[in-house]
């Protein structure tokens, strides 16, 4: 008598071959993408080895170059001290007019505040730029409300001063 069933059936052999024969294509890519993963990976280090020593060799750099003075600059001197004449600069001071001397390194400011109190600040913000002289306040002529006070300050500007003094 021949048995119905076996322990092993044809089909299931055939379905089995199939299966892995149809399978291998997405084992060999997951195998594929993994090996690329890996070498991303490895080009992401060296990356960002290079960039951190890059950025150690320019931190060197910044702290191993000499620091120029103001007067050092490519910028003319006057670009700078109007540079550092907009930091003291406040609200309650409006400038009608500046005048530069480059041979005496000088500038004359003709100012308009709002009070006496907001010139003299300004006037003291000044000298840790340069020496200053208030030649000059007094009521505004044209009555202005806004700006009831006109002042004409000079700065003149010295080398060793502005490198001691460079904010």
């Amino acid at each position: 008598m021949t048995p119905l069933f076996s322990v092993q059936a044809r089909w299931a052999n055939r379905t089995l071959l199939g299966i892995l024969l149809l399978s291998l294509p997405l084992i060999g890519f997951i195998i594929n993408e993994k090996l690329t993963q890996r070498d991303i990976s490895m080009q992401l280090d060296l990356a960002q080895r290079q960039l951190t020593t890059q950025q150690r060799l320019h931190q060197q750099w910044l702290h191993a170059r000499p620091q120029k003075s103001p007067f050092q600059h490519n910028r003319p001197w006057a670009l700078i001290m109007l540079d550092r004449l907009g930091s003291v600069l406040t609200s309650e001071i409006s400038l009608s007019a500046i005048d530069v001397d480059a041979k005496k390194k000088e500038m004359r400011l003709s100012v308009k505040a709002t009070s006496l109190t907001s010139l003299l600040t300004f006037t003291a913000h000044l000298q840790s730029l340069a020496t200053v002289t208030l030649e000059n306040h007094q009521q505004s002529a044209d009555d202005n409300p806004l700006w009831p006070l006109t002042a004409a300050v000079t700065l003149h500007f010295d080398a060793e001063k502005a490198d001691v003094r460079a904010h």
